[in-house]
């Protein structure tokens, strides 16, 4: 019966990542199933009518790569969690900050939920160990025990299962100060706590300008950071928070590329003109009473002129290096 199902209700091709064609199948309550590799059309079709959904969640079945760092597609091919997230953005999955996103697979590490909580409005469960279907299609999470007379079975556990929510920048910000606050800890100790604090919440490509992917970093009050090439993402989040923000002035963190005429991306550079309209993009220096800080060491006047014309208020900029001190002020110098 589901043989013949299958062909009078097929599941379709629904785009493709990185040009690597991609099956997905939609199930309702805007759920979705990514097939095991290898799997045929009455195998899918039966796995994706075998499950019990609700109204307030989306499912999400999928399976690991075998290194730990992907997800496996039907073709045999692996993605990214970055790319993963995004095709759930794309399926608008998640999109109620009522509805929980259930990820249904098995031995997921922290950084594909850190990954998706960022794309979805709602709350996100994941599993850390197995995950068990029943008869009926509900999953359990658990792990599969082998007893004396090599009989596998599976024994369901309460803490399987892990939960990840989306919350506003300022409200991380405040509570990775607060526990700072608490703890006497070196500049070194503070530094490795908020690398930690990186892996919980990651930051994201937002876009491009005139071609290029910039990955631009927001900061509160309307400031920005622009990474370097060969930064770890522990490394430029520990960065952004490490700046003192001023109420009245938009930073402008960023490098000059070697021959002086753009600036440095993570894996591009582009030209103040770009930049500027970068900037321009990302709401900096709106308001005539609002500086814009460029900390960016040696700085040219072709650059200044650049981003004069971008912003509403005044510009600041150095024509010297830059130094941070421990308190995350920037002091110009040489």
């Amino acid at each position: 019966m589901v043989q013949l199902f299958a062909w009078t209700h097929p599941w379709k091709l629904t785009g493709s990542v990185k040009d690597l064609p991609t099956l997905v199948v939609g199930l309702p309550e805007q759920s979705l199933l990514f097939p095991a590799p290898g799997a045929s059309k009455a195998q899918v079709v039966a796995e994706a009518h075998s499950y019990q959904l609700y109204k307030d969640a989306n499912l999400v079945v999928a399976r690991m790569g075998p290194d730990g760092d992907g997800i496996l597609l039907l073709n045999g091919e692996e993605i990214g969690f970055d790319e993963f997230a995004n095709w759930l953005g794309h399926l608008r999955v998640g999109r109620n900050r009522d509805l929980w996103t259930v990820l249904a697979i098995p031995g997921a590490p922290a950084a594909l939920p850190a990954e998706v909580v960022d794309v979805v409005e709602g709350p996100v469960l994941t599993t850390v160990e197995q995950v068990h279907k029943t008869p009926d299609g509900r999953l359990l999470a658990g792990v599969y025990e082998t007893d004396q007379t090599g009989r596998v079975q599976f024994r369901p556990s309460n803490g399987g299962w892990m939960e990840f929510k989306t919350r506003d920048e300022g409200v991380w910000l405040e509570k990775l100060a607060e526990f700072l606050e608490l703890l006497p800890l070196s500049e070194a100790g503070q530094a490795q706590v908020v690398q930690l604090f990186a892996w919980t919440r990651p930051w994201m490509v937002t876009g491009d300008a005139a071609g290029h992917s910039a990955l631009v970093v927001g900061l509160p009050e309307q400031s920005v950071l622009f990474p370097g090439p060969g930064v770890s993402r522990a490394q430029v989040v520990a960065e952004a928070h490490s700046y003192q923000l001023y109420k009245y002035a938009s930073l402008v963190v960023a490098g000059l590329a070697p021959d002086g005429n753009g600036i440095v991306l993570r894996d591009d550079v582009i030209d103040f003109e770009s930049f500027a309209g970068l900037l321009k993009k990302r709401m900096v220096g709106r308001g005539n009473d609002l500086w814009t800080l460029l900390a960016i060491p040696g700085a040219p006047a072709a650059l200044l002129a650049e981003v004069l014309d971008a912003v509403e208020g005044p510009v600041l900029a150095t024509v010297e290096q830059v130094f941070k001190t421990p308190d995350g002020r920037l002091l110009a110098g040489v």
